[in-house]
């Protein structure tokens, strides 16, 4: 037996009309299938993808009636194959004429053809194509068969104009094969057969089309799966036919893959997504790896001029031999040809998971223009010329008059370089309705070369992975207009450099889907954000200047996610110049100092040039606070970054004398003090609010009543109060009692606002004041009078309301004061009252949120009414009802989050919720979920302290973090035992670890205590763990804290703290058998004991008497010799 010369297994591909001779196991389907188109005359197989439709029609349908089994019908066929694409009529007329050529054995069609037969399929009716087959192009005797292939193209393609060509296809082929007024298609004149191939799950798409329905119901052929017998004949049929031998066992070790791959005999489980892609995928699957051993054995064949056969020695296995022929054509390119076969294969493929991924046809390359004059006829060119010369594309609208349409002279060879040759099938393709085309995407002309190598090893001539329609010759290039498209859609599944799973080598690969999904999402944000001109910074600048730098986005690329090319590009370009400007402003203010300095010259010059300059300077150094302010919120510029550019700023506020009008300069202070208060320096934030003070107190003595010095007074005292509120704290009474002093004035300033413009223009600001002095009566304990101002304050904004019952601000407003009044209630015990408020205030939010999605403020808004309920329920010891609430919030705000994940604002409530439904889940028992939540929070807050250094409040924040992590961790521990146990001690000392190194700062008092828990917490670990060493350390680490600060006159905690350390590095020394040692240490802590007992009627005295007994046990005891491993290590070891 010989080598065959061509494979009997088709591949990835589906088999083609000629070999039918190769096509086994669905000899049932064809007789059913023959059997229905001979009723009706119209036959829609259906399927999914991998059944094998194209190939049943194409080689099983089509070999019957040739064979004469058709009912009725002669052995005569003059069968018509094409698919709609976006030009369903033109590809008709286009493959009406190539059939008949080819029957007929004339050139092929001419433009001028295929456009005239179109137009008439348009234009003039639906008996067309009846009336073309009466002109003779159908011969006598014959029948006619139309296959629409793949023929869910005409929804996938759809604009309003494919639409209506969709129509007219249908019409014209359902008219045609059962002329109307007839009893039965059997009585039409002309024997008109249609077919179509259609993917089961664009069935319901089909009720769009006028009359498809009713056809289709009565002649429809749902594709079954091939069983295991018929598997079976599939792989010996073949074989047979071409000379093969086939191992036995290898036969039954395939379909055992088969079956392990998709079982042929399964009943419905939970995973039918998986279930029916695999299922889609066991065919395509088999054919491949069959026709890989096929070119393994061939080969070894011809050059041992031995018989071909196919071993099981040689066979990979059902799914490695995809993924393993895939690698071997991508190794084998260059790295700039690897580059662009991602481009090519993300062009041709679209989806965001494996789970909904879909092949995407694309044009290869940009239309051929068809002839615009040909003798005394025009042709009508259509589509616009405009905006492509702008990305590159050539104009649709040439001339090339008097040049040849023939592929070929009359001597038979190609026609001459100069002429422009332009075939039919170019002209329909030209019609149709897509726009972009592969080259272009994948970087225009420069990358032509490389893509056509790409097509030359995944092509139709290589492995097979893509194809092209039509397909070139080998060793050529496809036309223009041919359509690319991926071989079969189980490649995209089962490839995993394109699905993205672990590859054969072992290698995790993130996948070409999933990168082009991403890419399109980031695309897709840039341009709503640039139309937007919300610029961007930080991880979401620098996500977009990789994205450009790896994937080198096209005109042509961006189209199709949303277009907007250049205005991207600007808005990219520009948010990195503006991040630059941020974190170099010297320049900057430097040209504004200048231009202050000329203010001084010009003071002597010429008043009016002087007063314009101050204008300028004052106008661009607000503008630039406002840029900062917004950084400073979104965590965008670090500290040190936006201190500088606030003491820039400030000298050029400085250096402006005041002018007759103070105004910009007291805005000005106020945006400083605004600034400085969102950094946490509420110090400086306090001296600029008192520095616009001092600038519109002389105003105030000239102008008492002046409505915008009151204005101005109102805004810098209540950024006075704030500064004062914050710098104190929630525990500093005397800062509480003087911020309400400073509320109290500012709320007097618009009390006398609203008296001199009774309009209710002032009810919001009002409402603001009562609240900010409701919440200093809460901290101050006074509940009832809260409770009365929030009220007071609702009142206010339900007046603004009802004047103005549109406004989003105020109905968002309300629903803030809500939660403040139901928080209050709470604190009163007030329980129902409370609940009603947060219940309309949760209302009142979520219509809001859902109003308009892409509004961040209602969203986090509503975030904090859940979380607030949530605290609401957990002080009332209610914990399950308290996390449902936080998991609500969460939702949201990661949902915030993952829009804009660099925006503090989002990061720093996300973190809060995670901790509160953290401590109520640790409240309930269920260790591992609180666990779960802390991580999260650490996570949050370390990319928040990671940002900026040098904010000490993130910092202390992340240190707090670490530390509920740990705690939680070794309360896990301790429901676990061996490997598990160790790995949580582990995780606990790490973050108590790096709450004492990276965070903490031992200057900073109210930091002391977490350093010294953490040490203490570190000993307690090392202790369970037998690792006596490391906990004396960690204890003397927490003694060295506690004595230091002891010694320097604090209070008596951190004496009771210095007496603790003692107690456990005693505790430790007398495990070491160091007893001597040991009892001194307690004697050093009894002495600490009993001073502060002397001092307190507390519990010391208990403490002192435990003391006291250890102390005797020790004495008492026989003296032993301490272990050799387990001398006292030196003070300050690291643990």
């Amino acid at each position: 037996m010989s080598a065959a010369d061509k494979p009997p297994y088709p591949g990835l591909r589906p088999f083609e009309r000629n070999e039918s001779h190769l096509f086994f196991g669905r000899d049932h389907c064809v007789d059913e299938m023959v059997k229905r188109l001979a009723e009706r005359r119209f036959l829609a197989v259906l399927g999914s993808s991998g059944t094998g439709k194209s190939s049943l029609v194409k080689t099983g349908l089509f070999s019957a009636l040739e064979m004469g089994l058709l009912p009725g019908a002669s052995s005569h066929w003059l069968i018509v194959d094409f698919k709609p694409g976006g030009n369903p009529l033109g590809n008709l007329a286009w493959a009406l004429l190539e059939a008949e050529g080819a029957i007929r054995r004339t050139s092929a069609p001419s433009a001028l053809e295929v456009e005239a037969l179109q137009k008439r399929f348009k234009q003039d009716g639906r008996r067309e194509l009846i009336k073309w087959c009466r002109e003779g192009h159908l011969a006598e005797g014959a029948n006619l068969l139309v296959l629409v292939d793949q023929f869910e193209e005409l929804f996938r393609y759809q604009n309003a104009e494919g639409r209506e060509d969709a129509q007219a296809l249908i019409t014209l082929l359902l008219e045609s094969r059962w002329p109307r007024g007839l009893a039965s298609p059997q009585r039409a004149e002309v024997p008109i057969y249609v077919t179509i191939t259609l993917r089961s799950e664009y069935l319901g798409a089909c009720a769009l089309i006028w009359g498809l329905p009713e056809a289709i119901n009565e002649g429809t052929y749902l594709t079954p799966r091939m069983k295991r017998l018929e598997c079976e004949e599939a792989i010996l049929g073949p074989a047979r036919v071409c000379g093969l031998d086939v191992e036995p066992q290898l036969v039954i070790r395939l379909l055992n893959d088969m079956a392990d791959f998709a079982p042929w005999d399964v009943e419905l489980g939970k995973d039918q997504l998986t279930r029916l892609a695999r299922s889609a995928d066991q065919l395509p699957l088999m054919q491949h790896a069959l026709n890989q051993m096929w070119q393994r054995a061939s080969a070894r064949a011809k050059g041992n001029e031995e018989e071909i056969l196919l071993k099981l020695a040689d066979y990979r296995g059902l799914e490695d031999e995809l993924d393993d022929h895939g690698e071997r054509i991508f190794a084998s390119l260059d790295s700039s040809g690897q580059a662009m076969a991602e481009r090519v294969f993300r062009a041709v493929t679209q989806g965001t998971t494996v789970a909904n991924a879909i092949r995407r046809p694309t044009r290869y390359g940009r239309d051929v223009p068809a002839p615009q004059q040909l003798g005394d006829r025009q042709i009508d060119q259509g589509g616009p010329a405009e905006n492509e010369q702008s990305q590159g594309r050539l104009s649709s609208v040439q001339s090339y008059e008097g040049q040849s349409l023939g592929r070929q002279s009359q001597n038979g060879k190609l026609c001459d370089d100069q002429s422009q040759i332009v075939d039919a099938q170019s002209h329909v393709a030209q019609l149709s309705h897509s726009e972009d085309n592969l080259i272009d995407i994948c970087g225009g002309e420069p990358s032509r070369n490389a893509v056509e190598r790409v097509l030359t090893a995944f092509g139709p001539h290589g492995c097979q992975f893509l194809t092209a329609n039509p397909k070139p010759a080998d060793g050529q290039s496809p036309s223009e207009n041919a359509v690319i498209d991926i071989a079969h859609e189980s490649l995209i599944r089962q490839w995993k450099r394109l699905s993205g799973q672990t590859g054969l080598r072992g290698k995790q690969l993130r996948g070409w889907l999933v990168e082009e999904g991403d890419a399109a999402s980031l695309w897709q944000g840039l341009v709503q954000r640039a139309k937007k001109n919300e610029w961007i910074t930080g991880r979401t600048l620098e996500e977009a200047r990789q994205f450009c730098k790896k994937d080198q986005p096209t005109p042509a690329w961006s189209q199709r996610y949303g277009g907007e090319f250049d205005l991207v590009n600007r808005f990219v370009r520009d948010s990195i110049w503006r991040e630059r400007g941020i974190y170099g402003l010297g320049g900057m203010f430097l040209a504004i100092l200048l231009g202050l300095a000329a203010v001084g010259y010009y003071g002597k010059q010429q008043h009016n040039v002087a007063t314009q300059l101050f204008h300028l300077a004052v106008t661009s150094a607000q503008e630039l606070l406002d840029i900062i302010g917004v950084q400073v919120v979104r965590g965008d510029v670090t500290t040190s970054g936006a201190e500088e550019t606030l003491k820039v700023a400030s000298t050029i506020a400085q250096k402006v004398a005041t002018p007759e009008n103070p105004a910009p300069l007291i805005e000005l202070a106020n945006t400083f003090s605004d600034i400085y208060g969102d950094m946490g320096k509420y110090g400086e934030a306090l001296a600029s609010a008192k520095r616009a003070m001092d600038l519109v107190e002389p105003l105030r003595a000239v102008k008492p009543d002046d409505k915008e010095v009151l204005e101005l007074l109102y805004n810098s005292k209540w950024r006075m109060a704030d500064a004062i509120y914050f710098r104190g704290g929630v525990t500093d009474r005397a800062a509480l009692e003087q911020s309400l002093a400073a509320y109290t004035e500012a709320q007097t300033l618009a009390l006398r606002l609203a008296a001199l413009v009774p309009d209710g223009a002032h009810d919001r600001a009002l409402m603001f004041i009562y609240r900010k002095i409701g919440t200093v009566h809460h901290h101050l304990g006074h509940f009832d009078t809260a409770a009365a101002e929030f009220q007071t304050a609702l009142t206010y904004i339900q007046g603004a309301l009802g004047k103005n019952p549109d406004n989003q601000d105020f109905k968002r407003e309300q629903a803030v004061t809500r939660r403040a009044l139901a928080k209050e209630l709470a604190a009163k015990k007030d329980s129902v009252g409370a609940m009603e408020q947060f219940k309309m205030a949760v209302d009142a939010l979520t219509a809001l949120a859902g109003r308009d999605l892409s509004n961040a403020v209602p969203q986090s808004n509503l975030a904090a009414a859940h979380r607030e309920i949530g605290d609401f329920y957990q002080a009332l010891n209610e914990l399950d009802a308290a996390v449902v609430e936080y998991e609500k919030a969460i939702k949201i705000q990661t949902a915030m989050n993952v829009r804009d994940p660099t925006n503090a604002s989002w990061i720093v409530p996300l973190a809060t919720s995670h901790e509160a439904a953290g401590t109520a889940l640790r409240r309930l028992g269920k260790l591992t979920d609180a666990l779960a939540h802390f991580e999260r929070a650490r996570i949050l807050r370390e990319q928040l302290a990671d940002k900026d250094r040098a904010s000490h409040s993130r910092q202390s924040n992340l240190g707090r973090a670490y530390i509920q992590f740990a705690d939680v961790a070794t309360e896990v521990a301790k429901t676990l035992d061996g490997a598990g146990r160790d790995e949580r001690l582990g995780a606990a000392v790490e973050a108590y670890r790096s709450a004492i190194d990276d965070i903490f700062d031992v200057e900073i008092p109210r930091n002391n205590d977490g350093v010294f828990d953490s040490y203490i917490k570190i000993g307690d670990i090392r202790m369970q763990q037998g690792d006596l060493a490391k906990a004396y350390d960690a204890y003397s680490g927490a003694s060295e804290i506690a004595r230091t600060i002891a010694q320097n006159g604090e209070s008596a905690v951190w004496q009771e703290r210095l007496a603790d350390s003692y107690f456990k590095i005693a505790d430790v020394l007398v495990a070491q058998k160091h007893l001597s040692d040991a009892i001194d240490l307690y004697r050093k802590a009894l002495r600490v004991v009993t001073t502060l007992a002397a001092k307190s009627q507390g519990t010391e005295w208990i403490r002192a008497e435990e003391l006291n007994r250890k102390i005797q046990a020790l004495l008492t005891k026989p003296a032993q010799s301490p272990a050799d491993d387990k001398a006292v290590p030196s003070v300050g070891a690291k643990n």
